[in-house]
């Protein structure tokens, strides 16, 4: 016989005896269930063991990185909606880039040398200047002519004596300009003899040295008009037009009229177009170098030179080396020697004292004569160093080179040239030069 018992209609206490057992039952069960599992899974094969594990593995990996994400998405705060308008801007046509036309132009180098004194141009700047010929221009050296104008933009420049002990300047344009250079003064034979080196080029001078047919002397050496005449020199004071002014405000200063006149570069070198005077020049260069680094230039270098020992102070010239700029700073008369186109110290790349013979004509103006073909000594200043040799011209049109003691051509630093033309009677320096 069967009884079924109703849990529902028994007391409390029994009830809950009843659950308990179950509970209990239910633990054993399930362990049971993993013993039997267990015993099962020692009897598998090692294969099976580790694609159970791998497995296992797998899944609670995939179940944690589910959790992980759950936790993410729950904690992240809700994000408010992006604006999804949009405004059509206005679209401006730009050039198409091309590699065969629109690439930057690469720097021009500059390896074209200036034959007058080794400044470096481009190829474009070079070509320009082959359109014209070097320009040359006298410009005194008067107290009353001081500051002189144009100067620091020359090439190279010759200072000289003429009369009195005064000196004079026999400046060379070609590869810059000045836009005003003066003042102009007049010409003498050994000036055209050295502008003859240029390729015959237009001189800018106001005068020129000459006699009259009833002087009681007269030495055809020292005529430089008849020398315009017989070597058909391009001077603007014969040939050219109105391309001198005179500044009045000067005269009213009370300086003399011949102080006060003056050109410029473009003017003149216009007028030589007009004219025909035009290039490209043959000229003979000289021999150049690059500039000695700083760590050998000694720290000093002074040059002092009074033409003839005459007018000691009044034209006295200094050069005194710059080691930083590896230039010669100049000095006239106890000061500085500034140009008055822009107020700066004229500066030499290379300062050349150049001995020449010397003659008094005895003429009533003192006229005076250097030798200027042949040759003689030459001390070379460059780099804070000295270097003595020789200077030959063979005939006047030739340029005058410089040799060291061993007949090899003595190189020179790029950029402007001044020749000091010393004067010489036989043995006799007819200048106090000191060097230290």
């Amino acid at each position: 016989m069967v009884f079924e018992v109703d849990l529902t209609q028994q007391p409390d206490s029994v009830v809950a005896e009843t659950q308990t057992i179950q509970k209990t039952s239910i633990f054993k069960r399930l362990r049971n269930k993993i013993r039997i599992w267990q015993a099962n899974f020692e009897k598998k094969p090692f294969s099976h063991k580790i694609t159970l594990l791998f497995l296992s593995l797998s899944v609670t990996a995939l179940g944690s990185v589910a959790l992980i994400y759950g936790f993410v998405l729950y904690t992240t705060p809700p994000h408010e909606p992006l604006d999804a308008t949009y405004q059509l801007l206005e679209v401006q046509t730009q050039k198409q880039f091309s590699f065969s036309t629109d690439l930057p132009t690469p720097p021009s180098v500059k390896d074209k040398a200036n034959p007058i004194n080794g400044e470096l141009y481009t190829k474009e700047q070079y070509n320009k200047l082959l359109k014209r010929k070097p320009l040359l221009v006298i410009i005194e050296n008067h107290v009353d002519a001081r500051p002189q104008a144009g100067l620091y933009n020359a090439d190279l420049v010759y200072e000289t004596l003429v009369e009195s002990g005064i000196t004079r300047f026999l400046a060379v344009f070609w590869g810059k300009g000045a836009k005003k250079v003066g003042p102009v003064r007049s010409l003498r034979t050994y000036y055209i003899d050295w502008s003859a080196e240029y390729d015959d080029p237009p001189i800018a001078n106001i005068g020129q040295a000459g006699y009259e047919p009833l002087e009681e002397v007269i030495v055809p050496e020292a005529d430089a008009r008849s020398y315009i005449q017989k070597y058909n020199v391009k001077s603007f004071s014969w040939y050219g037009r109105n391309v001198y002014w005179r500044e009045t405000d000067k005269v009213q200063q009370g300086i003399a009229w011949e102080h006060v006149a003056y050109s410029d570069t473009e003017t003149l070198w216009e007028d030589a177009q007009s004219l025909g005077w035009v290039g490209p020049p043959s000229l003979t260069p000289l021999k150049f170098k690059k500039d000695t680094s700083k760590e050998n230039r000694p720290l000093s270098q002074n040059i002092e030179i009074t033409f003839l020992s005459l007018g000691a102070v009044t034209y006295k010239v200094e050069w005194k080396y710059n080691k930083d700029s590896n230039t010669y700073l100049r000095y006239l008369a106890n000061a500085p020697h500034k140009d008055e186109n822009n107020g700066k110290q004229i500066k030499a790349k290379n300062v050349i004292i150049q001995y020449c013979n010397y003659h008094q004509t005895g003429d009533k103006n003192g006229r005076i004569l250097f030798d200027t073909i042949g040759s003689g000594t030459v001390k070379v200043f460059r780099d804070g160093k000295i270097i003595e040799g020789t200077w030959n011209k063979a005939d006047r049109t030739s340029r005058t080179i410089l040799l060291d003691d061993s007949g090899k051509n003595i190189k020179l630093n790029r950029g402007q040239i001044w020749f000091e033309i010393v004067p010489v009677s036989g043995n006799n320096v007819l200048s106090d030069i000191v060097i230290s």
